[in-house]
């Protein structure tokens, strides 16, 4: 569950910065235009993108895949834009973000920890990216990188209740209850209404009481 916190919510809200008004006016329309009628919308970037070569219309082509749950494609055409060296690097950026997190949700946490290498080299540490890869490393069971992840993300945003939360539950997995119930309250003190964060605070206090990760 806290691997896919937040990732379709991301996936939805993260656009790319087009060339013109123009093409930010159509990448607009596009990107709305899934929420109707995916499909339509995919047939309607692929001929953009056709006409025009335009990567606002492969990223809008991408974005309706997801949305047609056709994810393993999407997070391919997510990491091609992150990998074309002639659009800007802070959409590059975003693209790998975008593959990372789409990768996650078609259970893949190997090629979404390469997407978020990429992103991570690209953003010099920056918490965001490192608390993504953290999740890919989650999903492989590497407890102690993904705990470093997110000690280095806290370290430059120590008041982030997503990274303490998950935090709280890598380090039930490691067995480091005392720390787990910490974060896990630091967390519910910083988002005292964020259910997720409620759950993991239980999760914790009985963690600490048998000795035994959920």
């Amino acid at each position: 569950m806290l691997l896919t916190i937040a990732i379709v919510q991301t996936l939805a809200a993260t656009t790319p910065a087009a060339a013109g008004a123009q093409d930010q006016s159509r990448l607009d329309a596009c990107i709305a235009s899934i929420e109707t009628d995916a499909s339509a919308a995919y047939e309607s970037a692929m001929a953009w993108a056709r006409d025009e070569r335009a990567r606002e219309a492969r990223w809008c082509a991408a974005q309706a895949l997801v949305k047609l749950e056709r994810l393993e494609e999407a997070a391919r055409r997510f990491d091609a834009l992150g990998a074309d060296r002639g659009w800007s690097e802070d959409n590059r950026l975003d693209a790998y973000s975008q593959a990372g997190n789409t990768w996650l949700l078609a259970n893949n946490g190997a090629k979404a920890k390469a997407s978020f290498d990429h992103a991570v080299r690209m953003s010099e540490s920056h918490p965001d990216a490192l608390i993504d890869r953290a999740r890919a490393y989650a999903m492989l069971r590497d407890w102690p990188r993904a705990e470093e992840d997110l000690s280095t993300a806290l370290d430059a945003r120590a008041d982030d209740p997503l990274a303490l939360m998950l935090r709280a539950t890598v380090r039930m997995h490691r067995s480091a209850f005392d720390l787990a119930l910490k974060d896990a309250e630091d967390a519910a003190r910083l988002d005292p209404r964020n259910v997720d964060v409620l759950v993991v605070v239980g999760q914790a206090r009985e963690a600490k009481r048998t000795g035994v990760a959920p």
